[in-house]
């Protein structure tokens, strides 16, 4: 057996692991037992077969080790979650007050907004030292920032199932099990963050601000959105459009971002004549240049290392199979957060992209021989088309609609997309230099994006545009994907 497939089934493994401690309630101690046992009989034993099956228990314990270290006791009264409300009802609870610091970037809605709270001291029902973090609901202005140590007065409730949608387990993944509602809040002190991460998010508001001073909304809220992630500032309007057309990804910084940058500029550099080592330190620059103007979002952190070892796998002397790849980028996502596996969508939507863009992409790109290849037209269609495919049917899982003309949509309107939000960058540095010539040179852009509201509004106001998926279930989704592995496979054989 080759040393990758050994990789390949231990890193499997170790992936079900995580499984069984989420779907079986398997406790910490036996994991704990057999990785022990398993670990000293690798070191007795030289047998290179016995020691890869041990190997493999190991790898199981290992998995179920670290998932079981993400479960928290709600009995715990140092903790800000053991003073929660079962229910919230704002007549009858109880509020609760205690200081705390913002420890990631509000995010800013049209209303209102939502900080992050790690709390440090509890003042009423009584005065103690808690811990854990909060996810409190607040007006829109004033407005606060990361690393503000504020006093909060609200009802704490623990987070519960909206509809189909269960908010609680969401919200695990970011370490939050308590909400604050009818907050009264005031600021105790400033800049009392990560200096690194309080001037990333600097940096964003300040090119946030420049977006406003060139463009009026709701051109302005859509550059910000699809540049820099304040996506809950779109109208609901145009934010819906985008849904109905199948073209929502463009409308938040995401996977399909990072996928776009690394065939784009990978074929730019290829054909200005740049070796791979040189591009590889570009895209690299790149990548970490966009995590940072994002403000660090999640999302792009876990695109811009999945990415980047797409990209190192192809520049290294030594052949790293795609398969490796992607089990390797796996796991280092769930060792940086092992709940977004199960709970973050964001997470699976940019896995499942990933790998189309390893396997479809290039399939596509073969079929799609129509479409020039001037500005890396085919590459993008086809990149774009391969994260679609891709991740449709988890998105049907979750959100129970099929957008009809999605596929369409992607094909017609995203090199336009492409080339709109380029003018937005060249916008942007005009700005830092000349504002008024900047907004000049920004009308081209006004007008573009203003045609493209307009276009996909006719597109979603079709009646068939979004058609309801009511009973699509697990064993749907198992079978769509099925589907396209045997396509893949099928359309793979007949090209070789």
């Amino acid at each position: 057996m080759r040393k990758s497939t050994k990789n390949l089934i231990i890193g499997l493994f170790f992936i079900c692991g995580l499984f069984l401690a989420n779907f079986f309630n398997i406790h910490e101690n036996v994991a704990m037992a057999i990785l022990v046992i398993a670990f000293i009989f690798i070191l007795i034993f030289r047998k290179k077969r016995v020691r890869f099956y041990l190997a493999i228990i190991l790898s199981i314990s290992l998995g179920i080790l670290l998932l079981n270290s993400t479960k928290i006791d709600y009995s715990d009264n140092t903790k800000i979650w053991y003073y929660n409300n079962e229910t919230l009802d704002f007549k009858n609870n109880t509020k609760a007050t205690f200081i705390g610091r913002i420890i990631e970037e509000p995010d800013k809605r049209i209303d209102k907004q939502k900080i992050k709270v790690s709390v440090t001291q509890l003042l009423e029902p009584i005065n103690k030292e808690v811990s854990g973090n909060t996810l409190a609901t607040i007006a829109l202005y004033p407005p606060y920032n990361y690393g503000n140590i504020v006093q909060i007065n609200c009802i704490l409730t623990k987070p519960s199932r909206i509809e189909d949608f269960d908010y609680a387990k969401y919200l695990s993944k970011d370490n939050i099990y308590s909400l604050c509602y009818s907050a009264n809040i005031k600021l105790v002190e400033k800049n009392k963050g990560n200096i690194f991460k309080h001037y990333i998010y600097k940096i964003k508001n300040t090119l946030f601000k420049k977006v406003n001073s060139i463009w009026p909304d709701p051109v302005s809220s859509f550059a910000n959105s699809s540049l820099f992630g304040f996506e809950k500032l779109l109208p609901s309007d145009i934010d819906e459009n985008f849904r109905h057309t199948g073209l929502s990804h463009i409308v938040v910084v995401s996977g399909m971002h990072v996928a776009i940058i690394i065939v784009v500029f990978s074929k730019m550099l290829y054909q200005i004549g740049i070796n791979r080592k040189q591009s590889f330190l570009f895209l690299l620059l790149l990548l970490f240049s966009f995590a940072i103007l994002s403000g660090l979002s999640a999302s792009i952190i876990r695109a811009s290392i999945m990415g980047i070892l797409v990209v190192f796998s192809k520049n290294v002397e030594r052949y790293i199979p795609n398969y490796l790849v992607l089990i390797y980028s796996l796991i280092i996502m769930a060792l940086i957060n092992p709940l977004s596996m199960f709970y973050d969508l964001g997470f699976q939507l940019s896995f499942l992209a990933t790998i189309g863009l390893i396997y479809l992409s290039p399939i596509l790109k073969n079929r799609l021989k129509f479409i020039p290849e001037h500005f890396s037209l085919r590459e993008i269609v086809s990149t774009s088309l391969s994260a679609i495919i891709m991740t449709l049917p988890i998105s049907l899982y979750n959100f129970h609609t099929l957008p009809t003309f999605a596929l369409l949509s992607n094909i017609v309107i995203l090199p336009f997309i492409t080339f709109d939000m380029t003018l937005y960058v060249f916008a942007i540095g005009l700005s830092l230099i000349n504002t008024n010539l900047a907004i000049c040179f920004g009308f081209i852009s006004y007008v573009l994006t203003k045609i493209l509201f307009w276009i996909i509004k006719i597109i979603s106001s079709i009646k068939i545009s979004v058609l309801d998926i009511k009973n699509f279930n697990i064993y749907h989704t198992i079978i769509c994907y099925a589907i396209i592995i045997i396509i893949y496979l099928y359309a793979k054989k007949k090209n070789n």
